[in-house]
Order: C-alpha cells, then sequence, then structure tokens
C-alpha cells in the first residue's frame, strides 16, 4: 500500500473530514504529517489566514491539528493555490526557496523534493512564521505582541500603508521606517525592512546611503543600512554596508549561485 503524503491529509483535512482518519494510518503516514507545512498550505486559502495564524502559535500534537481542524473548517473540495496543475504539484516559490537555500540544491530539485528535502530540516525550519496581514504598522505591532519574535522582515516596506494625513514619499518611508525603529527598541527584536531603489537611482545605476525610497527617511530611521547591488547579466553582486552605528563598514562581492546561496568571491 502507498504511503500517504502532505496532500493526502491537505484532502482529509478540507474535503473528507474523517473523525476516523489518524486510527487508519500507519507509522510512515504519520510522518509525512507536518504540522508546519499543513499550516503552510492552508494559509494559502485568504479566508483561512487569521485562523492559521492563531494556530500556529500552540504547540499541537499532528492528531491534535488535524481533529482541530476539521472541527472548525468547512466541509468541501477546496481549491488552494500552487497545490495543484493539470500534470504535476506545483509547489510556492517561499517554500521551494527555503528547501533551496537550506539544502544548497536546485529549485528544480527543491521543487521535485520538497517533502523528503524539507522532513530532514523540519527542526531548523519550523520556527519560520510567515504572517499574512494587513499591511499596517498597527497590525504589525498588534503581530509582534502576539507572537514575541526575535526578528521580524517586511518585506517590503513600500507596501506598508501610512494614514491619509501622511503625503508624499519621503514622509510616508519616514513614517514607517520610525514607527519600526520604535518596535523594534520598545520589543527588544531586530526589525529588517526591505526597500526597493528610487527610480532615480535605479536609472543611473547608483546605489548608496541615500538610494531607497524616500531618500533620507531610511537612513535616519535605522542604525544599519545594507545594500545589494548587481546586474541580470551576471551573477556577482556588490553587499555594501552603508551605516552602521556600532560597528565598522564593510563592502564585498559575492557570487549568486543557483541554490541562491551567497559565495564570497
Amino acid at each position: 500500500m502507498k504511503t500517504k503524503g502532505l496532500f493526502d491529509h491537505i484532502n482529509q483535512i478540507t474535503s473528507v473530514q474523517n473523525p476516523d482518519y489518524w486510527e487508519t494510518l500507519l507509522d510512515g503516514d504519520k510522518k509525512s504529517f507536518s504540522n508546519y507545512m499543513v499550516h503552510r498550505f492552508l494559509s494559502m486559502k485568504m479566508e483561512w489566514v487569521e485562523l492559521v495564524n492563531e494556530l500556529q502559535k500552540y504547540k499541537l500534537q499532528p492528531k491534535e491539528l488535524y481533529k482541530l481542524y476539521i472541527n472548525v473548517l468547512p466541509k468541501g473540495k477546496q481549491w488552494l493555490k500552487y497545490i495543484k496543475r493539470r500534470n504535476q504539484m506545483e509547489y510556492p516559490n517561499w517554500l521551494i526557496n527555503i528547501v533551496s537555500n537550506d539544502m544548497e540544491v536546485s529549485k528544480q530539485e527543491a521543487n521535485d523534493n520538497y517533502a523528503e528535502l524539507y522532513k530532514k530540516h523540519e527542526d531548523e525550519l519550523s520556527h519560520l512564521m510567515v504572517q499574512t496581514i494587513s499591511p499596517t504598522l498597527d497590525k504589525i505591532a498588534e503581530k509582534v505582541r502576539e507572537l514575541e519574535p526575535s526578528l521580524v522582515i517586511v518585506d517590503y516596506i513600500d507596501l506598508v500603508d501610512t494614514p491619509h494625513n501622511v503625503r508624499g514619499e519621503y514622509e510616508k518611508i519616514k513614517y514607517i521606517s520610525h514607527g519600526l525603529s520604535s518596535m523594534a527598541v520598545n520589543n527588544d527584536m531586530i526589525v529588517i525592512q526591505v526597500s526597493q531603489v528610487s527610480r532615480e537611482y535605479s536609472r543611473n545605476e547608483v546605489l548608496d546611503l541615500y538610494a531607497g525610497k524616500g531618500s533620507g527617511a531610511i537612513e535616519n530611521a535605522s542604525r544599519k543600512v545594507i545594500g545589494l547591488n548587481g546586474q541580470s547579466n551576471s551573477a556577482t553582486r556588490a553587499v555594501r554596508l552603508f551605516k552602521n552605528t556600532d560597528g565598522e563598514l564593510f563592502d564585498t562581492e559575492v557570487e549568486w549561485t543557483p541554490s541562491f546561496r551567497l559565495r564570497r568571491v
């Protein structure tokens, strides 16, 4: 008998919801049930994001999580983005990139063997939590209070909304950057805010301390500013630390490899 995999479990949670399903599983079937992966795939349905985010806070056994989900989710065939394709499975980029980065394999290998590769490093990756929330500082602060993380990555700050009375690119970026900076200090955590390069600097192919959107706003609110620069036709990337309030600056080059690992050159 073929061992049941992740998508068998997802189908049971969403479409079948058999209360005795767990008792029918063999040990090999149970090993393929990953709480982390179940959360990730169920969160692809926007209506379930809030529920998934809430359940991720609790350390439940797989059997407990299965029972909980079948009791609260509506029963019926669900279309979860990225789960099905006409001829083969296609997995979301965040999952492929995590597996590819960690295992130093190609994206194709990660896509084809993601379940096996991920399981080998589940203990190292299970602490990561991807949150889909309304892009406002208030919502980010609410999640920080709820989850108490050590590190928050906002990708990217250009998408964070500001109040209607905050106008202009500089003022908007200033509002966001200072808000995130205060959040980091008040909650004793690290906040990494990702920003695009301003159009003017992009056209001139220049990257410096003031190249981020809202020139002057990001650097004023940040303790460190790092730039990553390069051309699409070259594997070489320049990594520069433009600002560092508690140490020295650096300037180095790395090689962008097919496995998405940066290697010093």
